[in-house]
Order: structure tokens, then C-alpha cells, then sequence
């Protein structure tokens, strides 16, 4: 069964520094890239929601991060 996978404020408005700084650094490639591996990381957490190693948990949620595969970015994320 696939999981929904709700984006955060803070996580959009970071990812849209991100556009624009790759934007205006003729970066439009690893823009591509970058976009493309968030989608990735999306289907991947709609499939199996509890990938990754756990880096911090509570009653209520665990904290998860996870690397993009062909890029170095990174996901942090939380599992209810």
C-alpha cells in the first residue's frame, strides 16, 4: 500500500533557495537533478516508509535520513 508523503513548509521554501541559487549559477542541470532525485526519494518513501537509519525517535514520530542515490544531497525526514 503506498503512503502519502506531505512536504514541509520549512522543506519547500528551502528547496526554492535551492532552485534559485542553482538558477542564478547557470546550475540548471543539477536543478534538474536535484528535483528529479526529490521525486525519486517520494516514490521511494510512499513504498517503504521506514527506509533509512534512525537517528532520533519519540511516542510519536521516528526521524529518518536518507541519501539521494546520484547526488549529494541528502533527506531528512519523520515516519508517524
Amino acid at each position: 500500500m503506498a503512503r502519502r508523503v506531505l512536504l514541509h513548509d520549512d522543506f519547500m521554501a528551502d528547496t526554492r533557495r535551492h532552485e534559485e541559487w542553482l538558477i542564478r549559477s547557470g546550475r540548471e542541470e543539477w536543478l534538474t537533478n536535484l528535483l528529479g532525485g526529490i521525486e525519486e526519494i517520494a516514490a521511494l518513501l510512499r513504498r517503504y516508509p521506514a527506509i533509512g537509519p534512525v537517528l532520533a525517535e519519540d511516542e510519536r514520530l521516528v526521524l529518518r535520513s536518507f541519501p539521494f542515490r546520484r547526488y549529494p544531497y541528502v533527506v531528512w525526514f519523520a515516519y508517524r
